[in-house]
């Protein structure tokens, strides 16, 4: 019995430990002429790291166990007006 409540108190503190994790960091306080991204959902990064939206680009970003200014793209579809200005429409899951 006592087997079978540490082994689900496990589970417990391993699911807490995955879904703390899952804000973008702190966005950086820059302006860019251009933007170049890295990435556009969450699959396009390694090592654990969600995509980010910032303002040189969508980029790959370790993600923080609390919230912030920053901006996670769940999925982006690129797209420009008739004067080439990229649009970014980010949908939630």
């Amino acid at each position: 019995m006592k087997t079978v409540a540490v082994f689900l108190l496990v589970i417990a503190v391993a699911l807490t430990v995955v879904q703390a994790g899952e804000y973008c960091p702190r966005m950086p306080h820059i302006k860019c002429f251009r933007q170049v991204n890295q990435c556009c959902r969450d699959a396009d990064c390694f090592n654990n790291q969600i995509c980010c939206y910032e303002p040189c680009g969508n980029i790959c970003r370790s993600p923080v166990p609390f919230e912030t200014n920053g901006r996670r793209i769940y999925h982006a579809f690129n797209t420009s007006d008739a004067s080439g200005v990229v649009l970014y429409e980010m949908l939630d899951p």
